[in-house]
C-alpha cells in the first residue's frame, strides 16, 4: 500500500524526557527510530484513568502480533524485573501479561533482578537490558507468532531459563520442549542442549535441588556455561495445535538468527509507520507521533495462524476504539480492518451477538458503519445487517441496558452512567439505519429501518431544556436533583 498522504497536524501530548541511546541517534534516521518505547510507562498527573497509572510499555512484537515481548508490569519508575511475558497484554491497561520467561543463575529463582536504564534499551523490534543480579545480558526480538530471545550468560555451572504461566510441559529432546500456556499451544528450542529439565512447584520440593520451595510454579531448563556464552531461545505460538506452532515458525522463523530476525521486524516497522509522513522539523514532534503510531498498532492481536486465509483477531473494544483507531485502521491498512469486522461478526455467529464486551453500548455498528464508507468492504455485509438489527432490536439484546431504553425511551437514573448508556444506544441506532441504507438494504429492512432511525432521536429525553444539559430522569420522568452529569474523565459538565 501506498503512502496515506502527507499529513499535516499539530500536536499536544506529555512525554516523559527519555531519550534512546546514543548510538541510535547519532545514525541517519528512519521513520522507525523516532519511536520511544518508553514513552507512558509511568504514572503522570495526566486526569485520565489509563496516564494516571502509566499504560504502555516498551514492546518487541509486529503490528498487530500474537507475541508481544516486555518485562511484565513494566513501570518506568521500577528497580526490578521479574520476568518477560509475552502474551495477552492489555495495551492500553497495564503491561501484565501470561507465558513468563526469565533467566538466572544459582540456586534459587529469587525475586527477579535488578536493572538500570543506562543498560537497556527499547526499539518497536529490539529490546535489551541487562539483569544486575546474575551477570546476564537479556535480548528480544519477534515475528507475529514467535519470539527470539538471546541470553548472554556468565561463567556459571548453574545458569538457568525458567517459564511459568505454563501446563503439560514435556520434553521433545535435549534442545526442545513444548507445552501450554492458557488456551495457547507452544514450543520452544534451544541452541545448545541443556543439561536437564523439569517442573517444580511450591508443592514440589525434590524436582531438583537447584530451586526451592519459595519459587513460583513452572518449568525450569539448566545449563552449565562459559563466560558470554550466549544461548537462544526460539518460542513459537499457536491457539489451534502444536502443528499450527509448526507452520508459524517456518513461516515466519525458521533459524535462529537474531540480527537477520531483528531486521526483518526493523523493515516491517519502518514500512508501517512510513505509510504516514508528518511535515515539521520539530524532532520532538516526530518522536510523540510515531510513537503513538506505534502504540495504536498494537490491538488487537492476532489470533489465526499464519497460514490462515481470513486473520482472526481479539476483540475489537469498539467502545475505546471506534472514534480513532479504526478509523485510521481503515484509511491505512482496509484489508486488515475488513478482518477485524469478521472477526466480531464470527462472534455473532456463535453467540448470536455483536459483542459488547463491558462496556456501555454497542459500538461495532459504527465501527462497521465508519469503515464501509471509507470503503473496507471485505466482509460480509449481509451478516453485518442481520448482526446489527438482531442485536439492537431482538430481545434479549446484546446489552441488558437497552430494555430500558425501548421501554423509557433513555436509561433510567438508577441504573449508573444512565445518561452516557442512553446516548450511546441512540447514537448506535442511527449507525445501523444508516448502514442498511448506506449498503442498499433498506427496503428489505424498511420497518427496522424505521424503527433504528426513530429510537436514535431518543436523545432528545435526556436533554434538560431548562439549563441545557444532558442529564438523568427517574423511570417516571422526573429529572434528577444535583445538577448536570459530570464527565467521567475531566469532571467537567457535558452540555448538550
Amino acid at each position: 500500500m501506498t503512502k496515506s498522504g502527507i499529513v499535516k497536524m499539530g500536536m499536544f501530548m506529555w512525554i516523559l524526557g527519555i531519550v534512546l541511546p546514543q548510538e541510535t541517534r547519532s545514525q541517519v534516521k528512519e521513520t522507525v527510530d523516532y519511536v520511544n518505547p518508553f514513552i507512558g510507562t509511568e504514572k503522570s498527573s495526566h486526569l485520565t484513568v489509563w496516564e494516571a497509572r502509566g499504560a504502555t510499555f516498551p514492546g518487541v512484537l509486529l503490528p498487530f502480533g500474537m507475541v508481544q515481548i516486555t518485562p511484565d508490569g513494566y513501570m518506568y519508575s521500577d528497580k526490578r524485573i521479574k520476568a518477560f511475558s509475552f502474551l495477552n497484554h492489555n495495551s492500553g491497561w497495564s503491561s501484565r501479561g501470561s507465558f513468563r520467561l526469565m533467566a538466572f543463575t544459582g540456586d534459587v529463582p529469587g525475586d527477579g533482578s535488578a536493572f538500570r536504564h543506562q543498560q537497556e534499551r527499547a526499539t518497536p523490534y529490539y529490546y535489551c537490558v541487562n539483569l544486575e543480579d546474575y551477570g546476564i545480558n537479556a535480548e528480544f526480538t519477534a515475528t507475529g507468532h514467535a519470539g527470539l530471545c538471546r541470553f548472554t550468560f556468565p561463567r556459571s555451572g548453574s545458569a538457568h531459563l525458567v517459564l511459568s504461566d505454563v501446563s503439560d510441559v514435556t520434553k521433545v529432546d535435549s534442545n526442545q520442549i513444548r507445552g501450554r500456556s492458557g488456551g495457547y499451544y507452544f514450543t520452544a528450542l534451544f541452541s545448545k542442549p541443556f543439561q536437564s529439565s523439569g517442573p517444580y512447584s511450591q508443592q514440589s520440593k525434590d524436582q531438583s535441588s537447584a530451586f526451592s520451595a519459595t519459587g513460583p510454579p513452572g518449568y525450569f531448563i539448566n545449563f552449565s556455561t562459559v563466560s558470554n556464552e550466549k544461548i537462544l531461545v526460539r518460542i513459537g505460538f499457536s491457539l489451534s495445535s502444536y502443528s499450527g506452532v509448526e507452520t508459524n515458525i517456518q513461516k515466519e522463523m525458521p533459524d535462529l538468527d537474531f540480527e537477520e530476525a531483528s531486521m526483518k521486524a526493523r523493515r516491517i516497522w519502518n514500512g508501517e509507520l512510513s505509510r504516514i509522513e508528518i511535515k515539521t522539523s520539530n524532532e520532538q514532534q516526530k518522536e510523540i507521533f510515531y510513537t503513538a503510531l506505534y502504540h495504536s498498532l498494537f490491538m488487537p492481536a492476532l489470533l489465526s495462524d499464519a497460514d490462515s486465509p481470513k486473520k482472526k483477531y481479539t476483540s475489537l473494544f469498539p467502545w475505546d476504539t471506534y472514534r480513532s483507531e479504526h478509523p485510521l485502521i481503515s484509511i491505512l491498512e482496509p484489508e486488515r480492518e475488513g478482518d477485524m469486522i469478521s472477526s466480531e461478526l464470527a462472534v455473532y455467529d456463535r453467540t448470536g451477538w455483536l459483542p459488547t464486551g463491558n462496556m456501555m453500548g454497542n459500538h461495532n455498528t459504527q465501527l462497521i458503519l465508519d469503515s464501509y464508507v471509507k470503503g473496507v468492504t471485505n466482509f460480509n455485509i449481509s451478516k453485518a445487517c442481520e448482526a446489527m438489527r438482531k442485536s439492537l432490536l431482538d430481545s434479549p439484546y446484546a446489552r441488558r441496558e437497552m430494555a430500558d431504553f425501548i421501554r423509557y425511551g433513555y436509561v433510567p437514573a438508577n441504573v449508573t452512567s444512565s445518561v452516557t448508556h442512553s446516548l450511546e444506544f441512540a447514537y448506535d441506532n442511527w449507525a445501523a439505519a444508516i448502514f442498511l441504507e448506506k449498503t442498499g438494504n433498506k427496503e428489505k429492512y424498511l420497518k427496522d429501518w424505521q424503527t433504528l432511525l426513530s429510537r436514535a432521536r431518543n436523545y432528545r429525553h435526556s436533554y434538560h431544556p431548562a439549563d441545557g444539559f444532558m442529564e438523568a430522569r427517574t423511570k417516571e420522568g422526573q429529572w434528577v436533583a444535583g445538577g448536570p452529569v459530570k464527565s467521567m474523565f475531566s469532571g467537567r459538565s457535558l452540555r448538550a
